[in-house]
């Protein structure tokens, strides 16, 4: 498969965060009158600071006005797409996930797949996850299967909103990371659990958002170093087997010299591994980037896939000027040895940031830290 994607094409992990009238529409909470007009002011908002022209929200405001609104939850979720395209849209990005996490069900990654799987009940109690979250654990009681696909028509929508230099990409959490949030009762072995999930419940939603138009499958894995990078990149070509697409992986935890690589390249269609190093680096301009320095390592064996860079911290609401975005991807191709083995990402997914005061600012200066330094080596 050929993608349209450039030298230096910057890229987001694809984590958005939901605003609370896209919150409302995932539970049960009632759209009252007065929060109708609250959602309809957010909405405003979006549009104003995504550059929406008027009319282009016309049919979400509609579907909010309704007699009967909480039955229009879904096709308004639907909807609502146009606004997070919009967001990245005003960022810069050609490459980018239609929704974030606004389609997740309370923002919760885990909970969102496992609504769809068989022999994994979920158990109705609460333990703490990272970034001092709460998630509700599911059960692993027999086979693990899939009920229905997931709900992927967020392509559908979202490639109205597109233009042809844009690149769709879809991203679920992977097999090892679903498997290592559940509890397990049904299996002797934990890789054929892990193995099971990858190909009952992932490989058919890849082949569906491929279908649907996706060019780019990203698999999200920050659970690898708990279980392993050779079972991550097992379950990985379980999944992705035999199908023409181009494929990712986002790690955003770990040790990845002494946990991750080079165990994960025998993940073999993976083309970009997406890496966490910013928040281990300085914000000093020049001198020393200690965040990037497993980079001299993967560069000694690299076989030409590409990495992922984290230019920005996704945990610290301050915003990264473009110097030191620069500055770090600068030192990604020296350490990696050739700009096409370089995109400039952001850590992780954005959900942690205020939309318009943190989040697009950052990633405005990413596609603009990515864009100079693609211009001086296009001139020279």
């Amino acid at each position: 498969m050929s993608l349209k994607i450039r030298l230096l094409e910057p890229m987001e992990v694809g984590s958005l965060r939901i605003p609370d009238w896209v919150q409302r529409l995932h539970g049960n909470a009632s759209f009252t009158n007065e929060k109708v007009e609250q959602s309809i002011r957010e909405i405003d908002l979006w549009s104003k600071e995504t550059n929406l022209v008027n009319g282009e929200t016309d049919t979400l405001i509609d579907l909010l006005k309704q007699p009967e609104p909480d039955s229009m939850k879904r096709q308004m979720l639907v909807e609502s797409l146009r606004l997070a395209v919009a967001y990245y849209k005003t960022a810069g990005l050609r490459v980018f996930s239609p929704s974030g996490e606004w389609r997740l069900i309370g923002g919760d990654m885990y909970k969102y797949e496992i609504h769809q799987v068989d022999g994994i009940n979920l158990s109705g109690e609460y333990t703490r996850a990272f970034d001092n979250r709460i998630w509700e654990p599911g059960i692993i009681k027999g086979k693990i299967g899939l009920k229905s696909l997931f709900p992927n028509d967020e392509i559908d929508v979202a490639l109205k909103y597109t233009e042809p230099q844009d690149v769709i990409k879809f991203a679920f959490s992977g097999p090892l990371t679903q498997v290592f949030w559940s509890l397990n009762e049904h299996y002797r072995d934990i890789r054929e659990a892990v193995l099971d999930y990858a190909e009952h419940v992932i490989r058919p939603n890849i082949i569906d958002v491929i279908k649907r138009g996706a060019k780019i499958v990203q698999i999200d894995e920050p659970q690898v170093h708990q279980l392993g990078a050779k079972l991550c990149a097992e379950a990985f070509n379980v999944a992705t087997k035999g199908i023409d697409a181009e494929f990712y992986i986002h790690m955003c935890f770990g040790d990845y010299m002494n946990e991750v690589f080079p165990d994960i390249l025998e993940a073999k269609k993976c083309k970009l591994f997406s890496l966490e190093l910013s928040n281990g680096d300085t914000w000093n301009l020049t001198g020393e980037r200690p965040g990037y320095e497993f980079l001299k390592s993967f560069g000694e064996y690299n076989d030409g896939r590409k990495i992922g860079v984290g230019l920005f911290d996704i945990h610290n609401p301050k915003v990264e000027p473009v110097e030191l975005q620069k500055a770090r991807l600068e030192t990604a191709i020296k350490y990696l040895k050739d700009p096409q083995y370089v995109h400039g990402w952001p850590d992780c997914g954005g959900r942690q940031l205020e939309p318009f005061k943190s989040y697009l600012p950052k990633l405005k200066n990413l596609v603009e830290a990515s864009d100079q330094v693609r211009r001086q080596y296009q001139s020279s």
